[in-house]
């Protein structure tokens, strides 16, 4: 027998509660998964073995976590920070994807959404000596790491479909299309909040509200365009930081503005 004693965390897929059990004396955490989440894929992805499981799972508790303290409080943290947040990752390339993976370090679970011609850009860039697996590559693997992936047209009503699905179920949806191209397709902020008004938007851009604020932007131009790129090299001839600083600057602060906005 076991009382429950708080909520230790909660999100678009569910709660993780703090349960204290009589005997032995020990803290666990029970996951209670949506019911509508609770596919099988999804069971198997979170249970662990244990013989209290199987007359919780028709509850839509999915997985515990047993600690086997001593006072019964700290082995119920085992979980992830953010187990329960789903997140749809509409970004590609570098920034968003940064962003995104440092989300699923976390324990979120990211469902990365790519054009079915190709998939994300960054699968092809780089060269025949960053391959590792087929036509992809090393940074790809790397910046998509704990993440899961669909092929979605999102110009197609059954690809849009798919996606309003995922993102209604969502905590949090990152993008990095064009300004405004999302608008267009009707999976604009304005648009989704309607649908699911919990929904943290996070949207990756190269340049604030003002006059530059609809071109599109790559790294380079940030690092130009900032005066980054004539700090190094040569006298009065600028020249690219080797990494993608501002990408990989801009996905951590994306991925801290999606935690507090969380948080909020």
């Amino acid at each position: 027998k076991f009382h429950i004693r708080g909520i230790l965390g909660e999100g678009g897929m569910g709660v993780v509660y703090e349960a204290v059990q009589d005997q032995p004396h020990r803290s666990i955490a029970l996951k209670v998964i949506r019911a509508e989440l609770a596919s099988p894929e999804l069971l198997r992805r979170f249970v662990r073995a244990s013989a209290v499981l199987g007359r919780l799972q028709h509850a839509g508790i999915a997985q515990i976590y047993e600690a086997g303290t001593a006072d019964g409080h700290a082995g119920a943290q085992a979980y992830f920070a953010m187990e329960l947040i789903r997140v749809v990752d509409l970004t590609q390339v570098m920034g968003g994807p940064f962003c995104t993976m440092q989300l699923g370090d976390l324990g979120a679970d990211v469902i990365k959404v790519e054009p079915p011609d190709g998939g994300d850009l960054s699968r092809s860039m780089g060269g025949a000596q960053l391959r590792m697996r087929g036509d992809d590559n090393a940074p790809f693997f790397a910046l998509n790491r704990n993440k899961r992936s669909i092929a979605l047209d999102l110009k197609h009503p059954e690809g849009m479909e798919v996606v309003l699905k995922l993102i209604d179920a969502a905590d949090a949806v990152t993008e990095n299309f064009r300004p405004g191209a999302l608008d267009k397709l009707g999976l604009g902020y304005a648009a989704l909040s309607k649908r699911n008004p919990r929904l943290v938007y996070c949207t990756l851009k190269g340049f604030l509200n003002g006059p530059y604020e609809n071109r599109p932007a790559l790294d380079e131009v940030v690092q130009m365009m900032g005066g980054l790129a004539y700090m190094t090299g040569l006298p009065e001839r600028p020249l690219r930081v080797g990494s993608s600083v501002n990408d990989i600057m801009g996905g951590m602060f994306a991925a801290i503005g999606i935690l507090a906005a969380l948080r909020e």
